[in-house]
């Protein structure tokens, strides 16, 4: 993203040498504004932003701070998907599906995409999109057209809690409503898994109902269009 004003920011982390508190706290107000459209919980967090005041300098400012991108999953992934699939927060999370790497790594059907999401070309999870009410097996019964449905998950251990599953998510929805016909994504969290409530309520997902798919007990969120317009990524 470039921006230009008379009087621009250089984000950078290390020292604060301004003196100017009053014009900095102007300036990074206007960057917030620009960043998070003023949301509190912006994607920079403030104790690791400094502001170094340039003249007649372009602002430069990092949409995609981890460098991530998704890229569609092949049989070439089947190896680190069933190590993925033994992890024991993996299983957690998923205890009772059988993914069936070996066909459907080889299958396309255009109702779903499944996806590698990397950082600098390093694999650190997986996402799947589908259409719900098109996908074979109804895993999801009678539901509205033009809806997505979301499944993720980080790889390893060592990749969570980085902010690498907001991102993952940010990413999979913004793709998902890229299509204007999309009116809604929905997601089904085992009714226990706490922690991811509130990973989803923070996204903007609003609770739905309680519901049982096989023998896992799940709690169904949905994000509207509209929630998601009205929300700051």
């Amino acid at each position: 993203m470039l921006l230009q004003k008379s009087k621009s920011i250089e984000i950078f982390r290390g020292k604060n040498t301004l003196s100017d508190r009053q014009q900095i706290t102007a300036e990074f107000k206007y960057l917030n504004h620009i960043c998070c459209r003023g949301a509190r919980s912006c994607a920079l967090p403030a104790w690791s932003i400094y502001l170094k005041i340039a003249v007649n300098q372009p602002i430069h400012l990092e949409t995609n701070p981890t460098k991530m991108n998704l890229r569609h999953a092949t049989f070439a992934d089947l190896d680190l998907l069933r190590h993925w699939d033994d992890q024991p927060h993996v299983i957690a999370s998923d205890p009772n599906d059988d993914w069936g790497w070996e066909v459907e790594l080889d299958r396309n059907p255009d109702w779903r995409e499944q996806l590698i999401a990397q950082i600098e070309g390093r694999p650190i999870g997986f996402i799947q999109i589908i259409d719900p009410a098109r996908e074979e097996s109804h895993y999801w019964g009678d539901v509205a057209a033009n809806f997505r449905a979301i499944d993720i998950w980080i790889g390893e251990a060592t990749d969570l809690g980085k902010g690498y599953g907001t991102k993952m998510m940010q990413l999979a929805i913004t793709r998902c409503f890229a299509d204007s016909s999309v009116t809604a994504v929905i997601i089904d969290p085992l009714a226990s898994n706490t922690r991811a409530h509130r990973f989803y309520e923070r996204l903007g997902f609003q609770f739905i109902e309680y519901r049982r798919f096989g023998d896992d007990e799940c709690f169904v969120y949905r994000l509207s269009r509209t929630d998601w317009q009205h929300h700051s990524y």
